[in-house]
C-alpha cells in the first residue's frame, strides 16, 4: 500500500507540473464532491486527465481547488474509450485520493477502503462520470467520506 501511495503522489506531481499557455477558463470542465459533507469544487482550469508516461493504459483525473487541495482518481483504461463502473475491490490499479494543501492524504485502493468510479461519457475531448470513496489515512485512524463526486475532465 505504501508503494501505491508513493506511485500516486508521483502521478500527482506529474499532473500538476504540466501547464498550459491557455489562460481562458474552461467552464464546461469540473470536478465536485462532498468531503465529509463539505463542498469541494475544483478550479475548472485545474480539472484534467493525464496519462502515466510509463504506461498509457493508466490515466489520472485530477481536480485542484483554489486552496490547493485535490481529488485524484487513477484507473486503467484497457480500451481506447471505456465506459462503465469500476471499483477498488475489483482492480488493484484503481486508486482514489484526497490530498490537502498540507501533507495529509486519504486514499481508497484494493488494500485499504472502498471506492467506485462510473465513466458515463468518454471521447477524444473529455471523460465524464461520477465517483465516491471512503479514504483511509496511511498513519491516522480516521477516515473521510467523499460523496456525490462528479467530473468532466479535459483530455490532453
Amino acid at each position: 500500500m505504501k508503494a501505491l501511495f508513493k506511485y500516486s503522489i508521483l502521478i500527482l506531481l506529474f499532473c500538476t507540473s504540466c501547464s498550459s499557455n491557455d489562460d481562458s477558463v474552461q467552464s464546461d470542465y469540473y470536478l465536485t464532491a462532498k468531503i465529509d459533507g463539505v463542498e469541494f469544487s475544483a478550479d475548472p482550469k485545474n480539472t484534467l486527465v493525464s496519462f502515466d508516461p510509463m504506461n498509457t493504459q493508466i490515466f489520472t483525473i485530477t481536480g485542484i481547488n483554489n486552496s490547493g487541495s485535490r481529488i485524484t482518481l487513477t484507473l486503467p483504461f484497457p480500451s481506447p474509450d471505456p465506459i462503465g463502473t469500476f471499483d477498488t475491490y475489483s482492480d488493484e490499479n484503481i486508486f482514489m485520493s484526497y490530498l490537502t494543501l498540507g501533507t495529509d492524504i486519504w486514499g481508497a485502493s484494493k488494500d485499504s477502503s472502498f471506492g467506485e468510479i462510473t465513466i458515463s461519457k468518454n471521447n477524444n475531448e473529455f471523460v465524464e462520470g461520477a465517483f465516491y470513496f471512503i479514504g483511509s489515512h496511511p498513519t491516522k485512524t480516521e477516515t473521510i467520506e467523499v460523496t456525490e463526486g462528479k467530473f468532466k475532465a479535459k483530455k490532453p
